[in-house]
């Protein structure tokens, strides 16, 4: 963490020295919205009454703003019109959004050996995320008193993340959110029709792709 403060920091010295002023915006932006989202994240964590608007909310802002800034950062040193910046960013954006939904998803459906390092850490540590979000939404009472049980007891065990997994697997939890990350991966593409056909544009559409196909 503190390598990566480092590396923020330093950035930012070498943009303020030589850099373009536009660039040391965007990422000045993107930075104080990657904070404010994990701040909020934090703020949440065994937040059980957490919505599908307040998780996207987070994670716009902690994972998607920096996927954007990216990709509008692109835009600005291509010097492309404001139309063609503002389609990059959201791009950037939507393409961002999907690949936490995915990477969310990921907690529940690896298969990793090594129990409490890849598997179920999210829910380990707390965090609440839309596969869960979904279930609690549309399970029984007493799923709901289940998972409740589980993630407010602080320790959670392999039994019973599994029996939370078969509930949301039941209540097609995971379907929904690939689903979602595939509505989001669509409306990504949909920003790039305002480029011509290129090997550039062909290359983020796989990119594009590539966030919802990836299982590791």
């Amino acid at each position: 963490m503190l390598f990566g403060d480092f590396l923020f920091t330093k950035s930012f010295s070498l943009l303020g020295e030589n850099g373009n002023w536009e660039i040391f915006q965007v990422l000045s932006r993107a930075t104080t919205l990657m904070a404010e989202g994990e701040l909020e994240e934090l703020d949440r964590t065994y937040d059980l009454s957490l919505t599908e608007a307040d998780y996207l909310s987070i994670i716009a802002r902690k994972t998607a703003s920096l996927i954007s800034a990216a990709a509008e950062v692109g835009a600005i040193l291509g010097r492309v019109s404001e139309e063609r910046k503002k389609a990059l960013a959201n791009f950037g954006l939507n393409a961002g959004i999907a690949f936490q939904l995915a990477d969310d998803n990921l907690d529940y459906t690896s298969r990793e050996n090594h129990w409490g390092k890849e598997v179920g850490i999210d829910l380990q540590r707390g965090k609440i995320t839309l596969p869960l979000i979904h279930t609690l939404r549309h399970c029984t009472p007493g799923e709901k008193t289940f998972i409740r049980g589980a993630v407010d007891g602080g320790s959670l065990t392999k039994e019973s993340f599994l029996r939370v997994v078969e509930i949301i697997e039941q209540h097609r939890g995971i379907q929904y959110v690939w689903e979602r990350a595939r509505e989001y991966i669509e409306q990504a593409k949909r920003h790039l029709l305002l480029f011509e056909d290129s090997e550039v544009r062909k290359a983020l559409f796989a990119l594009a792709d590539y966030v919802i196909e990836r299982r590791l």
